[in-house]
């Protein structure tokens, strides 16, 4: 009985000294200073995103999209290739070019998917690049920013298919819980208006510029965007797979582009285009069911068509969209009638 009483009146004396102590912590000064942080953290993350929103192309993009009618003919997807390639206007009525600079295969199928479920469209027709460097690991994991990208892209989904949940699940706090972390990249790009910021298409003159100094710049394009070490990344390849089955299960037809490029550039990427002939072509883009262009060396030889080794300008684009009309009427992916002569050039 003594040593229970013992016990009791030790385990009475360590609680009272747990409340003291408890009394003595600051509770106040600390949620005070919490307080503060969250006012802090809510008025930087809106802050940024009143910066990123109204100047990001993806977003500029989105609001052009909208206006679109809910019959869409042709809808093309992916990066700066077609994006710089293809003048919707050229292709008739209820064409949508929503592809975008920088826009790697997996952004590619979430914000197609996205737009087209969010404004459900009915879209007769998809074009998807297919160019030597589509699947490469180069710049596969570039999300920045991910609070844009994020309205997009399931993280959470990515974390579980690619079983890379710290990799991912980052992505995901970065887009949701503290989009301004890490931002000095993006904050830069508005500053100089360049990447995911830039106005405008390409209008240069690849052409102009002296042989030497165009075979430099098309080896250097290519080894940078072979520089990521695998020619079809896996990430990007299920990507493409999911794409296909989505876009098919909603009938849509799909067209396979390899675009344009300067000779120099493309001879540099053989290995690549061989990787992706091998590896998806036949498998995941299936000729029986898809309409396949290779058009990488339509333009060899007019270097004047290009405002750098792989993205057409002005004139490049007016001759290509022509020419693609042309090619899509026949095939049966357009009905329109199609002039003899194209447009004059600008």
């Amino acid at each position: 009985m003594g040593v229970a009483s013992g016990h009791l009146f030790h385990c009475t004396q360590h609680m009272s000294k747990l409340d003291s102590a408890m009394t003595r912590v600051p509770w106040p000064y600390i949620l005070t200073w919490l307080g503060l942080g969250l006012l802090v953290h809510v008025a930087l993350s809106v802050s940024y995103w009143q910066l990123v929103a109204p100047r990001h192309k993806a977003l500029r993009s989105d609001a052009v999209v909208a206006q679109a009618p809910t019959h869409v003919r042709v809808w093309i997807t992916g990066d700066s290739h077609p994006r710089t390639a293809i003048d919707p206007r050229g292709l008739g009525p209820a064409v949508v070019n929503a592809a975008i600079g920088g826009q790697h295969m997996t952004k590619s199928y979430y914000r197609t998917r996205t737009l087209i479920e969010r404004h459900d469209f009915d879209v007769d027709v998809m074009i998807v690049p297919l160019d030597p460097v589509t699947l490469t690991s180069w710049n596969s994991h570039q999300y920045a920013p991910e609070m844009v990208w994020g309205q997009y892209v399931d993280f959470v989904e990515l974390a579980v298919v690619h079983s890379d949940p710290f990799r991912y699940l980052g992505y995901w706090l970065e887009a949701h819980v503290v989009p301004y972390m890490g931002e000095l990249r993006s904050l830069n790009q508005i500053r100089t208006g360049r990447y995911g910021f830039g106005a405008g298409l390409p209008n240069g003159n690849y052409g102009a510029q002296p042989p030497r100094i165009r075979r430099q710049s098309a080896i250097e394009s290519a080894e940078a965007h072979l520089a990521g070490g695998k020619l079809v990344d896996p990430t990007q390849a299920w990507a493409l797979q999911q794409l296909v089955t989505w876009a098919e299960a909603r009938g849509i037809r799909l067209v396979f582009i390899r675009f344009p490029a300067a000779r120099a550039y493309a001879l540099r990427l053989g290995e690549a285009r061989h990787a992706i002939d091998e590896t998806i072509v036949g498998s995941i883009v299936d000729p029986e069911r898809h309409l396949l262009l290779d058009h990488e060396s339509l333009f060899f030889g007019r270097d004047g068509l290009f405002s750098d080794p792989h993205h057409l300008n002005g004139r490049g684009r007016t001759l290509y969209t022509f020419g693609l009309k042309r090619v899509l009427t026949e095939r049966g992916y357009l009905t329109d009638a199609v002039s003899d002569e194209p447009p004059p050039l600008r």
